[in-house]
């Protein structure tokens, strides 16, 4: 038997004894006569027990009421734990995506080896990031040329016949063919065309900074798309989570505590990218509002310097430290 039970026969046997005992003392100590004007006496006294008793009834209900309030404050508390922990799985689990793809990516990239001859280098995961910066080089020195052409492997394969033993007693002998020679391959690697090319020389700088990433984005998008779509996947995941959270709080004190624990989930994903990821993120939100919003928002380019990038001509205000 429960302990409760228990308790509730125990009181109930104490009642009746009280009862017998006061049926048994009224039969013994009152006379027969004065029975009635004692049990109109009797009778208030149960009047006021019963009210007693309502009092009880009552506070039995408040009390009833405080406890369902606290069970729902549990039970919120409990919801609201729960939706925390979910929200954590699934953001360290595409952090986690998101390091897959950094690690995993395989790209080509060709470049001279000599005036005359053509190598291609491969690279795995981040070192290709650690490759964007030069590549960036690359396509900025092409555009800048002075003249618009294309790469002739041919002529420069014929340079020791018309006076030099070997293209690189050339490239000794001139020091501007090998730069040339370099900017003519980017042009013909990158396939710029002559209206790019002109519309470059026509931009301004941060137009400029746009024009060469997207020419770098279209031949290597198969790494950087797929790379820059799944950061705006966890981004706008945490700011949609963000804004769920804070329309359901209450207080501004509140909505200040959600802002600051979702601004440390955005330097979870900053902590973990390399500074040529972060060179490269800046230029990929020169051209994506969006994805620029997003970043600013939740602080990603926060240890970026300006000496990082191409140029110090590509550099918006609010962005970087000095």
């Amino acid at each position: 038997m429960k302990k409760s039970e228990q308790s509730f026969g125990l009181l109930a046997l104490v009642i009746t004894l009280i009862w017998v005992i006061s049926w048994i003392c009224i039969d013994t100590f009152v006379e027969v006569k004065d029975q009635g004007i004692f049990g109109d006496k009797f009778g208030a006294v149960n009047a006021l027990f019963s009210g007693l008793a309502l009092a009880g009834i009552i506070y039995s209900l408040s009390m009833q009421k405080q406890e369902l309030a606290l069970q729902r404050q549990e039970l919120t508390a409990t919801r609201n734990e729960f939706k925390q922990q979910n929200f954590e799985n699934v953001f360290f689990n595409l952090l986690r995506n998101q390091q897959d793809i950094t690690n995993t990516n395989i790209a080509s990239i060709d470049e001279l080896h000599t005036i005359s001859k053509i190598r291609t280098v491969s690279v795995k995961g981040r070192e290709f990031f650690h490759f964007s910066k030069r590549e960036l080089k690359r396509i900025r020195q092409a555009l800048e040329r002075e003249k618009y052409e294309i790469y002739d492997q041919g002529y420069y394969a014929s340079i020791p016949a018309i006076g030099y033993a070997t293209a690189e007693e050339a490239e000794k002998a001139d020091g501007h063919l090998w730069p040339d020679a370099q900017r003519e391959f980017a042009i013909t690697y990158y396939k710029i065309s002559k209206d790019i090319w002109e519309e470059y020389g026509h931009s301004l700088p941060i137009e400029k900074a746009i024009l060469c990433y997207q020419i770098y984005h279209q031949k290597y998008h198969y790494i950087v798309g797929h790379y820059f779509r799944n950061i705006l996947h966890i981004l706008n995941f945490l700011e949609t989570t963000e804004h769920q959270e804070a329309s359901n709080s209450g207080t501004n004190d509140e909505q200040v505590t959600i802002t600051y624990r979702y601004a440390k989930y955005g330097q979870y994903i900053h902590s973990q990218m390399s500074g040529p990821e972060l060179m490269l993120l800046y230029y990929h939100c020169l051209a994506n509002s969006n994805m620029m919003r997003l970043v600013k928002k939740y602080n990603l380019l926060d240890s970026l310097m300006k000496r990082q990038l191409i140029s110090l001509d590509h550099a918006i205000e609010g962005i970087f430290q000095e």
